[in-house]
């Protein structure tokens, strides 16, 4: 999955926010055309300058990946470390569609939108976050994770549709041997029940879809009116669920800090965000294929970020007469 630095979603956001309300106040001028050109060139041209810079961040995390060598969870220092281990803790959470017991689950859900021209797309329902805190063990000993901030990349657990045209097939962790696979009513009677709650908290927390969607995958979010939501549910949905699961290895890349609240004296070190340092990676997936994937999107992103920029210089050149 390609991936965007939060910086460039929240600029990126508040851009196509004044977009959208300059072309509405200007729709009935004479001068709209040479404004929405104007406007045109900034936006692919700001866009072009923040995802060639997220390449460029996303390059220097692949080659901090390939320079922090693994190491054992007992010989940590303060600073920059890169661990492996299982989760472990008291408390569990039970994720809400293969009701698995996890620390960490995010489930999306996507609701399908035919388009004439182009066949149609998926657009974000809601997301719903759940975490509680843990810590990560390896054979030498254990360190408490914050993942506050981090970028997460939780065991796909399950991948399924429901609605008109839903694809039959549904992709399920075969890990978790689940005797009963959830059934339509079950998935669509939890996107009903989630998204009216989130929605609640949302307006509690006087938060906007906009903003949530900046947060990191901090906070569940939903697009979905409460007043839409039995109307949504009979449309084709997509649902995404991933989990941090207690009997799986993880690679974690992040800064060792001082515990503030340590249990014994053995639980004096916490991985977190650091100030310094913004690399922080929590994935199942194995280092070589961390940095595979960290390698191809910072290349997807200058790449993008180039031709963004190219266009919207011929755009400017176009306009002065000189191309």
């Amino acid at each position: 999955m390609l991936r965007i630095p939060i910086s460039a979603i929240a600029i990126f956001l508040v851009l196509s926010e004044h977009s959208c309300s300059f072309s509405c106040s200007t729709g009935g001028n004479a001068a709209t055309s040479g404004q929405t050109s104007y406007f045109l060139i900034l936006f692919l041209g700001g866009a072009g300058l923040l995802m060639f810079y997220g390449g460029f961040r996303s390059f220097r995390k692949f080659r901090i990946l390939e320079d922090t060598p693994m190491m054992p969870i007992r010989s940590i220092p303060m600073g920059l470390v890169h661990i492996h281990g299982k989760p472990t803790g008291g408390n569990l959470l039970t994720s809400p569609i293969t009701h698995v017991p996890c620390f960490h689950y995010v489930v999306q859900v996507d609701q399908w939108y035919d388009d004439d021209d182009r066949g149609g797309k998926w657009t974000l329902g809601l997301r719903h976050v759940d975490r509680v805190p843990y810590h990560l063990q390896d054979a030498t000993g254990k360190v408490l994770v914050d993942p506050h901030l981090a970028e997460m990349e939780l065991t796909p657990t399950f991948v399924g549709e429901t609605g008109r045209r839903a694809k039959a097939s549904r992709t399920i962790d075969a890990g978790l041997k689940l005797q009963h696979p959830p059934a339509d009513s079950e998935l669509i009677g939890y996107f009903r029940d989630a998204n009216d709650r989130i929605q609640a908290e949302m307006a509690a927390r006087h938060a906007s879809a906009g903003n949530e969607l900046a947060s990191f995958m901090e906070h569940s979010v939903s697009k979905v009116p409460s007043a839409k939501t039995a109307s949504t549910a009979g449309h084709r949905l997509r649902f995404t669920e991933g989990c941090l699961l207690p009997d799986r290895e993880y690679r974690v890349l992040g800064t060792c800090v001082e515990n503030p609240h340590p249990q014994d004296e053995r639980d004096r070190n916490m991985i977190a965000r650091g100030q310094n340092e913004s690399s922080y990676i929590i994935s199942w997936k194995t280092e070589a294929a961390i940095e595979r994937q960290t390698r191809r999107n910072s290349l997807a992103l200058i790449l993008a970020g180039s031709v963004l920029i190219v266009i919207a210089g011929a755009l400017t050149l176009k306009g002065f007469g000189l191309f």
